[in-house]
C-alpha cells in the first residue's frame, strides 16, 4: 500500500482491508472485484491485483508461508527489489537496505552524489552502509528523516541529526535546493491514468452480478462525452481488461473482475 502512496492516506486503509482478509488464505480466496472495492481509495488498482496474485501464489506454491527468500519475492507480481528488500529487512529482519524516494534523497545529499550517477549506485551505497543487524530500525529511521527533516523542498537542515557529515547542507541552507526546479512531467488530471482511475472507481459502484454499458460508464466519468468519444474510451477499456482490473462482457457492458 505504501508504494507511491503517502503513510497518512495508507494508515486508515491497511486497518480496514486487514479486517476484510485478515490473513493470506481470505486473500487468496476472495474475488478480484471484492479486493479491487476494498482498495479504494488508494490508487494505482494494479497493485490490489498484484497483492491478491501474490496472495494466490504463496497459498498454492509455499503452503501459505511468505518465502524468506529476496530473489523469489522478486518473482511475485509487483514486488520489484525495493518492496523484496522492505519485506526482507521490516518482516525477517535480514541485512538488506530497502531504498525508497525519501531514502535516495538523502544518500545523494549526504555523499554527494550527482543527477548524473545512475539510480542503481543508490542501493549499492545503502547497502554498504547499513549496520549488520540493525536493517529495520535504520532503514526506517531514514525514511522518517526524510518524510520530516530531509524534505524534497525547504529541507530543515538546522533540525538534522547529520547535518555536520551532509555534503549538500551548505548549498541548501544557502537556498540552493536542488530539487527546487520545475518537474517536467505531464499533469494528472486528464491523462489516461487519470481515467483509468475514474473508471475502476465508477465499477466500485456497481453491485456484483450487475454492469454498466460503455456510453453511460462514459458519461460518469466525463461530462463533456459524447459517441465520437468511444474509441478513445474502449482503448482505455482494454488496456484495463489486459491488466485484469475490469472484465468487458460479450455484450461490451462493463463490470469488475470476479
Amino acid at each position: 500500500m505504501l508504494q507511491q502512496t503517502g503513510v497518512e492516506r495508507v494508515k486508515k486503509k491497511y486497518v480496514e482491508f486487514l479486517e476484510l482478509f485478515p490473513d493470506i488464505e481470505t486473500l487468496a480466496g476472495a474475488s478480484s472485484a471484492d479486493v479491487i472495492r476494498a482498495w479504494s481509495p488508494l490508487g494505482y488498482n494494479r497493485r490490489a491485483l498484484n497483492l491478491k496474485r501474490t496472495a494466490e501464489l504463496v497459498v498454492a506454491e509455499y503452503r501459505g508461508q511468505i518465502p524468506r527468500d529476496e530473489e523469489t519475492l522478486k518473482s511475485f507480481p509487483g514486488i520489484g527489489p525495493y518492496t523484496a528488500a522492505a519485506v526482507m529487512a521490516f518482516a525477517f529482519h535480514e541485512d538488506k537496505a530497502p531504498v525508497d524516494t525519501n531514502i535516495s534523497r538523502i544518500l545523494r545529499r549526504l555523499f554527494g552524489i550527482g543527477r548524473d550517477v545512475a539510480k542503481r549506485e543508490d542501493a549499492l551505497m545503502a547497502q554498504k552502509i547499513l549496520p549488520l543487524g540493525k536493517a529495520s530500525a535504520w532503514s526506517q529511521a531514514l525514511m522518517d528523516l526524510g518524510a520530516t527533516i530531509c524534505l524534497p523542498r525547504k529541507p530543515l537542515c538546522h533540525e538534522c541529526p547529520i547535518l555536520e557529515y551532509c555534503d549538500a547542507a551548505p548549498k541548501l541552507i544557502a537556498g540552493g535546493d536542488e530539487d527546487t526546479a520545475p518537474k517536467s512531467s505531464s499533469p494528472y488530471v486528464g491523462s489516461t491514468r487519470y481515467y483509468r482511475g475514474r473508471i475502476v472507481e465508477a465499477l466500485r459502484g456497481v453491485p456484483d452480478g450487475s454492469s454498466l454499458g460503455v456510453l453511460d460508464l462514459g458519461h460518469m466519468i466525463r461530462d463533456d462525452f459524447t459517441s465520437s468519444d468511444l474509441n478513445w474510451l474502449q482503448l482505455i477499456l482494454f488496456g484495463l481488461r489486459e491488466d485484469g482490473l475490469i472484465a468487458i462482457e460479450d455484450s461490451g457492458d462493463v463490470t469488475l473482475p470476479v
